[in-house]
């Protein structure tokens, strides 16, 4: 998809957003001194827009500024994110409460009535997210009007995915994962996502407060990205709940390899078949999917597929 953003002119600060190809639109704001509100698509001209209303004093505050850049954004594209999870960073701890809770001051109530209305109509969940000033860079690139470095800032995130929150889980990309939620979903939940969604595939995800240690999987045809530390916790308690209800409970979890690994070695050491899929992929790991409940499914490097196809024997075999 081609950059989509929202462009503020100001003096000296300036708001983003932008919609990232692989997920989620990403809103980052950093506001002082609007003069002018445009839309930026590609190369196409600015018109200027003004929030401001002569009725209401409040409406040339920052945080009325910054909560009409969010209604603007969802405005704008509401229409290439529908059904999508909105990770919106603010710089401005106000706007991320009335923006969880739909609720502020009075003068902000219209207008947050107006952004509760398009994201229903387009189907829109937002997750906002705190973002100090010293790493709102996009912003601060744009303020500046160097957008061919924001592009190539832009481009280079993307790459290092540094969307993702959860550092102790194990990124998959979205291209890799559709097909898989293709064969063995539709997934009906996430089991592990980041408090603020940023690594969820699915509507429905449960967070480190729901707890997938302890939550029912009976009945769910569950996704899980699981965090290394808590790994082997969880897939023990989906037996637990698999043996309460064989029919209709699955899962399918994305298992990294190195040697020694106690996820991995609880794997292998599940009932079933294994069946290698060559994939160029994995560059260092492996990364082993299991569908309890189907056949199980391994995706290795090709350089490595000779020696997995050694230990899978080996464990077919009993050994």
């Amino acid at each position: 998809m081609e950059f989509l953003g929202i462009l503020l002119s100001t003096e000296g600060n300036q708001c983003t957003a932008s919609i990232s190809e692989d997920r989620i639109l990403v809103v980052q704001q950093k506001i002082a001194d609007i003069r002018r509100l445009g839309a930026l698509a590609g190369s196409q001209p600015q018109e200027p827009y003004f929030p401001f209303r002569p009725d209401c004093p409040e409406s040339y505050d920052i945080g009325y500024l910054e909560l009409f850049t969010v209604f603007w954004a969802v405005v704008l594209w509401g229409k290439y994110i529908t059904g999508k999870t909105v990770v919106i960073r603010i710089d401005n701890n106000c706007v991320i409460g009335q923006v969880e809770k739909w609720w502020g001051p009075a003068a902000y109530i219209p207008l947050l009535r107006q952004l509760f209305y398009v994201c229903v109509q387009h189907d829109v969940r937002l997750r906002p997210v705190y973002i100090s000033s010293e790493d709102n860079i996009y912003a601060d690139l744009l303020s500046r009007d160097r957008v061919e470095d924001f592009r190539a800032r832009f481009e280079a995130d993307k790459q290092r995915l540094v969307w993702i929150e959860d550092r102790d889980d194990w990124m998959l990309i979205p291209t890799l994962w559709h097909p898989l939620d293709v064969q063995l979903g539709p997934f009906t939940v996430d089991c592990c996502v980041s408090e603020n969604g940023a690594n969820s595939f699915c509507r429905v995800g449960w967070t480190k407060e729901d707890d997938a240690r302890i939550m029912d999987f009976s009945g769910h045809n569950a996704w899980g990205n699981l965090p290394f530390s808590d790994f082997i916790d969880i897939v023990h308690n989906f037996l637990r709940c698999k043996r309460r209800a064989q029919r209709g409970t699955s899962a399918t979890f994305l298992v990294p390899w190195w040697p020694g690994n106690p996820g991995f070695e609880l794997v292998v050491s599940l009932p079933g078949v294994f069946r290698i899929a060559h994939g160029d992929w994995a560059s260092d790991c492996y990364k082993l999917y299991i569908d309890l409940g189907r056949e199980q499914q391994l995706l290795l490097p090709s350089a490595m597929a000779e020696g997995a196809a050694a230990a899978t024997a080996a464990h077919r075999a009993g050994r």
